[in-house]
């Protein structure tokens, strides 16, 4: 599992990571299609175009080099 906070990737296989979800959160990830490998939060004030940039942005940067 990776998590990206901000414009960090954090890998679960290298450092421990947790996310803590709320019981709507647990909702809305059983009802994720197969495909679907993202789920975010973010600021209400952000635009779809905002939200659509940030999860679309590198995942391979990681806050320590290359994966």
């Amino acid at each position: 599992m990776k998590i990206k906070v901000g414009d960090r990737v954090y890998d679960g296989t290298e450092q421990p990571i947790m996310v803590i979800l709320t019981a709507q959160d647990k909702d809305n990830i059983a009802r994720m299609p197969d495909w679907a490998t993202k789920y975010a939060q973010y600021p209400d004030c952000w635009l779809e175009k905002e939200i659509e940039e940030w999860m679309d942005a590198s995942t391979e940067e990681h806050y320590g080099g290359e994966w």
